[in-house]
């Protein structure tokens, strides 16, 4: 399995904390958002982990590099113009199935039982109570229909929390492709959602538990 972690961004919700420190190495329970998401990692069987740098990526780097034993890449994203965009970034060096990890939630998950998923893949979700603040999904016969962003109308409340297992690579990265070619845009920017509704529109099955 091949991992991708996004971590280019700005963070600048976190402002000012993060003026001299990228977002994923804020402390919160006494360790880096990054460092208990690798922790989450640990005892997996991972060909790759590609860490998609921008802002202060040298920090990045020293940080994974001096925590932890794993075999890494580091790709850097040089204009955010999107999470697709920087998961495109990857494509080189993605060889199987993927798991992606955005930093923006500590998450709790069993990621070993993902070897035994029978779909075609897992989009990890959380049931809220406000679901115009998050990206959510809607189901239909127990896979994913729709991916909407911060949807104004309470169409569903199982929120996706940023954590992503895609089996069928190839077609993911051909999706994001299509999306830049297209010009399709949400807010502005290249959104894995999109991607993703891309992949359902052609048959891909995605669970969301």
């Amino acid at each position: 399995m091949h991992v991708i972690i996004p971590v280019a961004g700005f963070g600048t919700r976190l402002r000012p904390h993060t003026y001299t420190k990228p977002k994923p190495l804020v402390n919160v329970a006494g360790k880096p958002i990054l460092g208990h998401i690798l922790d989450r990692l640990q005892g997996l069987d991972i060909d790759r982990i590609v860490f998609v740098v921008g802002y202060l990526g040298d920090q990045i780097h020293e940080y994974v590099e001096s925590n932890y034993r794993l075999p890494t890449i580091y790709v850097e994203q040089k204009e955010l113009l999107g999470q697709a965009h920087a998961i495109g970034l990857t494509q080189q060096y993605v060889e199987g199935p993927v798991l992606i990890a955005f930093v923006d939630t500590i998450f709790e998950a069993d990621l070993s039982e993902l070897e035994h998923v029978r779909s075609d893949g897992v989009i990890y979700t959380k049931e809220v109570d406000d679901p115009r603040r998050f990206g959510v999904v809607t189901l239909a016969d127990g896979y994913i229909r729709r991916f909407i962003e911060k949807p104004s109308q309470p169409i569903s409340n199982l929120a996706v929390i940023g954590l992503y297992y895609v089996k069928p690579y190839e077609l993911l990265f051909e999706c994001i492709d299509e999306l830049q070619q297209r010009n399709l845009r949400t807010e502005g920017e290249f959104y894995l959602a999109d991607a993703l509704q891309l992949m359902v529109d052609r048959g891909i099955r995605l669970e969301a538990p």
